[in-house]
């Protein structure tokens, strides 16, 4: 048994607690651990809770945000902000494809 916490040992505590977690999908949500900062004998992270079916996070906060206001139809358009050129998608982020300079 671990007598502190470590790499390896919130590696392990890490895959049990998902485990747990993955269990309330019965319930119609899914529970992710996020980040997991710790020391020698604590450790705290983060946890994020959607819906089964609903919009998936980065849909969501494409829709929170103030881009969806300015850029309503750019969903696979090219759009330039702060000096960048980004391809918006509805995936894990926006595609930075170059700078402007």
């Amino acid at each position: 048994m671990f007598t502190e916490f470590n790499q390896e040992s919130i590696e392990y505590f890490r895959e049990e607690i998902q485990s747990k977690l993955d269990e309330l999908a019965e319930l119609g949500i899914v529970v992710t651990l996020g980040n997991i900062r710790y020391g020698n004998t604590n450790f705290n992270g983060k946890i994020e809770v959607a819906f089964q079916n609903g919009p998936d996070k980065y849909e969501n906060e494409f829709n929170r945000s103030i881009y969806k206001k300015q850029y309503p139809d750019a969903i696979g358009k090219t759009v330039t902000l702060s000096r960048n050129i980004y391809v918006l998608w509805l995936s894990p982020s926006c595609q930075k494809t170059k700078s402007i300079n």
